[in-house]
């Protein structure tokens, strides 16, 4: 199949890849799917890496899309997945009590099981050392923190890769994970320490300014809670990076001044 041969373009979507994501109809079947197409050439093997990912993932509680097919559009790489029509866990959250909330996570935390410990501690140091290249000079005494850590500790496990409210998806009481992402180290601290950063900054919300900050809150202890020392230490860290490796992608003002408010925020509450 070749560009949207045999398909019919129904809208475009918006994703954060920077992929061609659109929704389009079967001819054939009248199936509602999406189409994601890679930005260029050269994430074609990224690309491929999420849909194989994506097509492999088998858990008893928790879905994703179904991949139907894929192929070549010219030389971008595309594939073709089941459209869900739900609501993201930020809306989830907003509209519903925080225990719901938290029995969701709960359960998607679930693909993490059966942690292993690796030497991690590579890994981590060159991707901080790559990051500080990329950001500006005030920011390098908090990447310095952050490198100044035994990463060794880090545990592995299953990674989903881009684990955030929006990529959680409700619908008819079942729990749908899409968008995945290879990630440099596979370790649910990788996956929760992002999901943490949005209870904290809000940034699953930012496009509408309605963090529900009280319910966040309650989310977010419940979790803390729970935290041993080893956790927290870790926690302490990863929580700031993950802010940080957004910062060289904020392009436009409206992100940067909500970036780095909360980041002032975040640092004084860790």
């Amino acid at each position: 199949m070749s560009g949207y041969a045999n398909m019919e373009l129904v809208k475009e979507l918006q994703g954060h890849s920077g992929c061609h994501i659109s929704l389009a109809k079967s001819d054939t079947e009248g199936l509602l799917l999406v189409r994601k197409i890679s930005r260029d050439k050269n994430y074609n093997f990224r690309l491929e890496q999420q849909f194989h990912k994506q097509k492999e993932f088998n858990h008893p509680k928790i879905n994703t899309p179904k991949v139907y097919s894929s192929g070549f559009a010219g030389d971008l790489f595309y594939f073709d997945m089941e459209y869900i029509e739900g609501r993201s866990l930020q809306d989830f959250i907003t509209t519903n009590h925080p225990e719901d909330s938290i029995k969701i996570l709960k359960s998607v935390f679930r693909i993490h099981e059966g942690n292993e410990p690796i030497q991690s501690n590579t890994l981590m140091q060159s991707k901080i050392k790559k990051l500080k290249s990329r950001l500006h000079d005030d920011m390098h005494s908090f990447l310095d923190y952050c490198a100044d850590f035994d990463w060794s500790i880090l545990p592995s496990s299953y990674c989903h890769g881009d684990l955030s409210f929006e990529n959680i998806i409700i619908k008819n009481n079942k729990i749908y994970l899409i968008d995945f992402l290879d990630s440099f180290l596979s370790s649910s601290f990788i996956d929760k320490s992002k999901l943490f950063l949005d209870l904290m900054t809000g940034w699953s919300w930012r496009k509408n300014n309605n963090v529900p900050l009280i319910k966040n809150i309650i989310i977010l202890k419940q979790f803390q809670d729970s935290w041993s020392h080893q956790d927290k230490e870790i926690y302490k860290r990863l929580i700031p990076f993950q802010l940080l490796r957004i910062l060289p992608y904020s392009t436009t003002p409206v992100i940067k001044d909500f970036l780095l408010p909360n980041f002032r925020q975040l640092l004084k509450h860790l």
